[in-house]
Parts: structure tokens; sequence; C-alpha cells
């Protein structure tokens, strides 16, 4: 089981969206947005086919065999999907090694610009991700805290998925109308957005469904930024070291601050775990403030 995890962990850094926003600026060049945008919306819709079937195929024939058909899939159709769809390695190397010519209003940053951005969005992508993956690891149980019923904790946290979902339709489908910087602007602003009005309207039943939203709504927005958001500030040229360096903080965090939050829950119950997010949240808000003012795209 551990061996397993040693192997899939790095695989996943790999193969999922860190690793797929390189590659699509690579392939896809001056609709690397658009691309992207789509990746997101298939991307998460997997946990919603997926997790039926996963759940049907262990039921089935044993989770064991359950783990073959998956490795069968990745070796028939993903393997050579990524053979197919990103070349042979000298394309691949010939178009990584040109830049996205520059746009007069906005230039790629360099220099201590460059450095304060990459800080600035690390610190974005942090702060939020501080938040999205405590609540997401204890979301009924904070609910259940809350006062709601089991069942109607579940129905809560399952309004989650189709927002995320429907933030990734909007963009695909109006998102070419909107600014990078103004997309970024509300995939994190939507997060305070929802924690506060969930406190603000006393943890009643219309708050919460409010909340489940907008914050499905921020998740699934959020996902995107993180890879359009470097590429109009930073360029296509390094975009990999670029993404790697952005969200390494991110993922450290991301792995202690569920702990954290349980904690948090435990000690001071779930109404302190909350006043904690909105402060994270707000933090990150204003991070993203100051990085779009500072360098509009």
């Amino acid at each position: 089981y551990f061996a397993g995890w040693l192997v899939l962990g790095p695989a996943m850094r790999l193969i999922l969206y860190d690793a797929a926003f390189p590659s699509l600026a690579q392939v896809a060049r001056e609709k690397s947005r658009r691309s992207i945008s789509y990746l997101t919306l298939f991307g998460g819709l997997a946990s919603t086919v997926f997790w039926p079937v996963s759940h049907y195929l262990s039921q089935a024939i044993g989770w064991q065999n359950a783990f073959r058909v998956y490795a069968l899939l990745h070796l028939i159709v993903c393997l050579p999907l990524h053979l197919l769809v990103l070349g042979r390695s000298d394309e691949r190397e010939a178009i990584a090694g040109q830049e996205t010519p520059p746009l007069p209003t906005a230039p790629v940053l360099a220099g201590q610009d460059r450095n304060r951005a990459m800080i600035v969005f690390a610190s974005v992508l942090a702060l939020n991700g501080i938040v999205f993956s405590s609540i997401s690891a204890h979301v009924v149980p904070l609910f259940e805290g809350l006062g709601f019923t089991a069942a109607a904790a579940v129905t809560l946290a399952a309004l989650i998925g189709p927002s995320q979902v429907a933030s990734r339709i909007g963009d695909i489908l109006a998102g070419h109308h909107v600014k990078t910087m103004t997309l970024g602007l509300i995939a994190v602003g939507l997060l305070p957005a929802a924690l506060i009005i969930f406190a603000g309207g006393g943890f009643a039943l219309w708050a919460a469904l409010v909340f489940a939203a907008l914050y499905g709504m921020s998740n699934g927005l959020m996902s995107i930024i993180k890879g359009i958001i470097p590429l109009s500030l930073f360029g296509r040229q390094g975009f990999g070291l670029v993404i790697g360096t952005l969200t390494t903080p991110q993922l450290i965090l991301n792995a202690v601050a569920p702990t954290f939050f349980a904690f948090v829950l435990d000690q001071g119950g779930p109404r302190n775990g909350l006043l904690i997010a909105i402060i994270f949240a707000v933090l990150s808000f204003l991070a993203m403030i100051y990085l779009a003012r500072k360098y509009p795209r």
C-alpha cells in the first residue's frame, strides 16, 4: 500500500493540472486559455463519473480487479493520447523555446517585477489553498457541527461539485469577454464572500446553500486562473518551472492545513474554524487585488 502511494504521489504531480498546464501552453499556444478552461471542465467531471464507476467495479469484480481495469485504461487510452497530443520530443522543445510575443500594453514580466509577482501570486495560491484543503477535508462534519443533520450536510456538500463545473462552463462560454486579472479577482473573491455570507447569515439553510454554491464556483475558477495568470504574467518560456515554483508552497500547506483545521474544530468549534478560514481567504483576496492593480492584464 505505502509503496503504491510512493509511486502514485509523484505520478499525480506529473500528469495532473500542474504538468498539464505547461503542456497545453506548449501545444495550444495562443489558444492556451481556452484549452485550460476545457481541461478543467472535464477534470471537474472526472469524480462525478468515476466515483460511481469505481463503486460499481469494486462491488462487481473486487477492488483489486478494479485497479487492474484502471491500470489498463491508463496504458491503452491515456498513454497513447499523451503521445499523440504532445507530439514528438523535438517538436515540443521547439515550441517550448518560442516565447509568446509580448502585448504592447502588458509585456511579460522580468527582473524585480517578475520576482515580486511570483511571490504575490504564490501567496494568493497558498493562502487560498489553506482554506480549500481544510474545508474540503472536513466539510460534512463542519456542517454537522453547525447543527445540520447528516443527510443535510451530505446534500450541501454534494452541491459544491456541480457549482464547480458550472463556473467552468461559464468561463468557456463568456471567459473571452473577461480579462485575466478580473477572472482572478472573481475566483479568489468568491471564497471570502461565501464564508462571510455563511457566517453572517447565522449558519441558516439559505446561507449554507449560498456558501456551497459560491465555494464550488470559486474552487472551479481557481483551477483555471492557476494556469492562465502565470501564462499572462510570465509567458510561455520555462512555464513548467514557473508553475512548479508557484504551487510548491501551496502543496506543502495543503498537506498540513487539514490536520491543523481538524485541531481547531476539535478545540475551538466550527465557528472559530470558519473565522480562521475567513482571515486566510481575505488575505488571499487582498494579495490578488494588489497583483491585479500592479500588473493589469
